[in-house]
């Protein structure tokens, strides 16, 4: 921060300056970066299926951007999953950054497929397949529940040591 000498008053103590910006909101987080320091993304391995999968799909398994959900007008990074459970889509619009717009950029997108892989629950193989609305323009709100509906049931499946996926 630049120093100004003010002869109408004395100079600042380094803890008397204030975090403030008017120019703030014009500070852009570049993307892939979060404004808390402890926050990281985890490196995602692509999921190889075996080959009787491989077959049947009969399409490479290629991974698609990250897409993150974040409160609108905050400074929070993330929703948690209660709060998309819990919430239906018209609450959501209101609550997530962009929550109207498409979550996908590839036209033709019919379904994805979400794949948990939690390390301590290797019994539970999780992963579901996410059909797309008709026209491939699922909304980010939309999406978000959907994820947040997929991760419930993998908790729930993951207190049942018996149930085989």
């Amino acid at each position: 921060m630049a120093s100004f000498a003010n002869p109408l008053h004395p100079p600042l103590e380094v803890d008397q300056y204030s975090g403030y910006t008017s120019i703030g909101c014009a500070l852009v987080v570049p993307p892939g970066t979060f404004l808390l320091p402890h926050r990281r993304w985890l490196p995602q391995p692509a999921h190889i299926p075996g080959s009787k999968w491989r077959v049947s799909t009969g399409s490479p398994n290629k991974q698609l951007p990250s897409i993150s959900f974040d409160c609108a007008g905050h400074d929070i990074q993330g929703v948690p999953m209660r709060e998309l459970n819990a919430r239906n889509v018209a609450t959501l619009v209101q609550m997530l950054q962009g929550a109207n717009e498409p979550a996908f950029s590839q036209p033709g997108l019919q379904k994805i497929t979400l794949r948990v892989h939690w390390p301590g629950y290797p019994h539970v193989d999780w992963a579901r397949t996410i059909e797309l609305v008709p026209n491939g323009l699922m909304t980010r709100a939309q999406l978000a529940i959907a994820i947040a509906t997929n991760y419930g049931r993998f908790m729930e499946a993951s207190l049942d040591r018996s149930h085989v996926f």
